[in-house]
């Protein structure tokens, strides 16, 4: 029913909904399908999961609402014991394995990446030349997509310094900052 992630992930399977949640199967279906984000479910050998925080977020939303004190009390532990097992010995232990895998792939990012020159302005790389995330890592905190050369771009350093300068801070913004450096005048910064 739960499942710890090579990436000390907790992940919850759609086949514990219905105890969780205290609702019938097809209830619970509804919930992983439409209340859980796409971008927090997994599907691992052909079984469904959601990322255990969407899943504690959303039972202590539910837990909020409810009105009957027994189910409120099935769903606050239900997100208490989810919380425990996300906060093991073992889950630690593996986050910090993670770590220290990501400390060390993380100088690789550019050169795997495979993109020889500044993705702003086209220009070839100079000394600095960097892998930026599109998502800072202080932000958005996935191991999984912190180590994933296809979730950032390769820049020089003064458009590196600018994108940090200008709180670039998900894609969305970085497309949005590129198409900007790109419509301005030659010359302008």
């Amino acid at each position: 029913m739960v499942k710890l992630g090579t990436n000390g992930v907790t992940y919850v399977s759609e086949d514990a909904f219905p105890a969780l949640f205290q609702a019938t199967k097809p209830k619970a279906g509804y919930i992983f399908e439409n209340q859980i984000d796409d971008k927090d479910k997994r599907n691992v050998d052909g079984t469904d999961y959601a990322h255990s925080s969407a899943v504690v977020g959303l039972l202590d939303k539910k837990s909020q609402e409810v009105r009957d004190a027994e189910k409120q009390a099935v769903l606050q532990y239900s997100r208490d014991s989810l919380i425990n097992v996300s906060d093991s010995d073992q889950a630690q232990n593996i986050r910090r394995q993670v770590d220290i895998f990501t400390n060390k792939t993380l100088p690789k990012l550019r050169s795997q990446r495979g993109v020889e020159h500044d993705e702003v302005t086209g220009e070839p790389p100079e000394k600095g030349f960097a892998f930026h995330h599109s998502n800072p890592k202080e932000l958005h905190t996935d191991p999984e997509d912190a180590i994933d050369p296809s979730k950032g771009i390769n820049v020089n350093p003064n458009n590196h310094s600018d994108i940090h300068r200008n709180n670039v801070n998900d894609e969305k913004q970085l497309e949005e900052y590129i198409k900007q450096r790109n419509s301005k005048p030659e010359g302008s910064a």
